[in-house]
């Protein structure tokens, strides 16, 4: 696979790039700030909820757990599952649809 490495004629800088479409995104990576760095290690509301240069940038779930969720419980046939890491508990959610007694941290 081709990493695409295009660099910003006007800023110098590397584009990001979505590696699921493996297409280049318009905003240029290396406008955070220090500030923009700090408040997104706390993994709070700013780095999942707020403007792109804190994280994500507006985390919203898109269903994509569904298939996953279901392969596990067909799998394993899970009582209780503990998901430690589980930022916006997206898995647990489809989990907790099928059933299953989840618990994350």
């Amino acid at each position: 696979m081709k990493i695409n490495t295009d660099v910003d004629k006007d800023t110098n800088m590397l584009r990001e790039l979505n590696l699921v479409t493996l297409k280049p995104i318009d905003r240029l990576v290396g406008t955070r700030t220090i500030h923009h760095r700090i408040l997104a290690s706390y993994r709070g509301y700013d780095f999942f909820d707020g403007e792109r240069d804190y994280g994500y940038g507006g985390l919203h779930y898109d269903g994509s757990m569904k298939p996953l969720a279901l392969a596990i419980v067909n799998e394993y046939y899970p009582s209780t599952v503990l998901q430690i890491n589980c930022e916006k508990g997206f898995l647990l959610w489809e989990l907790e649809c099928s059933s299953v007694n989840v618990k994350g941290i």
